[in-house]
This record gives C-alpha cells, sequence and structure tokens, in this order.
C-alpha cells in the first residue's frame, strides 16, 4: 500500500525528472512547498508549479490547490500552473489563459502539455 505523502512525492520527482530533462534550470523545492521560504514545488522557466496526486480530485481541492498556487506565483512573479493525478489515470495540467480577452483556466493532459516544449 502506498500512502499519500510518499505518493506525492513520487510524483513530484517524476515530473521534476522529466522537466529537468527539458531545462536544466528546473528546479525542485527541497520543502515541496511546504516552508514559508519556497513556494510550490517545481520551479520551471518562469513557470512554479504544483504538483498533487490524491486518490479523487474533486473541484472543491482543485480550487484550493489553484488559489494556493497562484497566490505563491504571484509572489515569486512567476505564471502558475497545477499538474495533478488521480489514482489510475493520467498527470493533467491546469493553467490560465485568456480566450477573447477572457481570463479562464484550461485543463489539459501533461503528454500535450509536453508537446509545447519538445
Amino acid at each position: 500500500m502506498v500512502f499519500g505523502k510518499s505518493k506525492g512525492i513520487k510524483q513530484e520527482n517524476k515530473i521534476y525528472r522529466i522537466l529537468k530533462r527539458i531545462d536544466t534550470n528546473t528546479k525542485k523545492s527541497l520543502g515541496s512547498g511546504n516552508s514559508k521560504d519556497e513556494k510550490g514545488d517545481i520551479m520551471f522557466k518562469n513557470y512554479l508549479i504544483e504538483i498533487k496526486h490524491y486518490k479523487r480530485v474533486t473541484d472543491g481541492l482543485l480550487n484550493k490547490w489553484w488559489r494556493k498556487i497562484a497566490k505563491e506565483a504571484r509572489s515569486e512573479n512567476r505564471i502558475p500552473i497545477l499538474i495533478y493525478k488521480e489514482n489510475r489515470r493520467n498527470e493533467v495540467v491546469v493553467m490560465r489563459m485568456k480566450f477573447k480577452g477572457i481570463p479562464m483556466l484550461i485543463s489539459i493532459s501533461f503528454n500535450n502539455w509536453l508537446k509545447i516544449w519538445r
């Protein structure tokens, strides 16, 4: 049985290794976003990324996580990204964009998001 904390750390390490191959300047937070000095889990280019791995992700959790990473990214002058994974499903990237001037959050598969950088 894999416990929640170790499941999350395993997911953070997986995403970090993938992004580090794309940009060697990618950095992983030592405190995994839990310390006051370090925000988010991964700094990739001008993005601050929060990684989550939960059994079941609800809209309430997504909203809570997004507010947290958006606030932290603002304080670091970076663009927020949330990457989450549910058990037995693929990773999903949540990010903000504007469509016809209207700000919105979009979700895209992690694999499709990676294609932008390759």
